[in-house]
């Protein structure tokens, strides 16, 4: 298995929703590698966490880009949902179960708060009104991982997060502040 092509796509005047930056950025891997958007088997959309969604973000998405009817899948939230993705990938592409596929993912924070300065990006993907079908949810459960204490406090944010995690571990190692 090999990564063939890569894009990104960044937006920083207009409004533009999560699903619209990832066909951007599939546009631009695909105008690299002639040939590829008719190759692909499955779209696999990294969970968007912190701008408004549909429910069937990879079909949306493979719809966008006039994919021929890949398979279409969502992960759960989690940082390290890309990696995972690309690894599975790998081990899907190797033993023959998978020929090609799409990886993508986006977030629209900026747009959305620009659209609604009161905007909860920790609640967007929750209060996002879709009554369509869901794409099938792969990856691991992690149910619970920012319970509703955490977000009324506003203690989600990794680099707040890990920092107390951090002291934490230094006062039990027993080192002072300044170690």
């Amino acid at each position: 298995p090999v990564i063939v092509t890569v894009g990104q796509a960044i937006e920083r005047t207009e409004i533009v929703g999560a699903i619209e930056l990832a066909a951007r950025a599939a546009g631009v891997a695909f105008d690299q590698a002639a040939g590829m958007r008719d190759r692909i088997d499955r779209v696999s959309m990294v969970a968007v966490t912190f701008s408004p969604v549909v429910k069937a973000p990879a079909s949306q998405l493979a719809g966008l880009l006039g994919l021929s009817e890949p398979q279409c899948e969502v992960t759960t939230a989690g940082g390290n949902m890309p990696q995972w993705l690309v690894t599975r990938a790998a081990n899907d592409i190797a033993s023959g179960r998978l020929g090609t596929t799409l990886i993508a993912g986006a977030e629209a924070t900026r747009s959305m708060r620009a659209e609604n300065p009161d905007a909860n990006f920790m609640r967007a993907r929750f209060e996002t009104t879709d009554d369509g079908p869901s794409d099938e949810v792969v990856g691991p459960d992690i149910t619970g991982m920012v319970n509703e204490a955490e977000i009324h406090a506003r203690f989600y944010i990794p680099g707040e997060v890990y920092a107390l995690i951090e002291g934490a571990s230094a006062h039990a190692a027993g080192r002072s502040f300044e170690e």
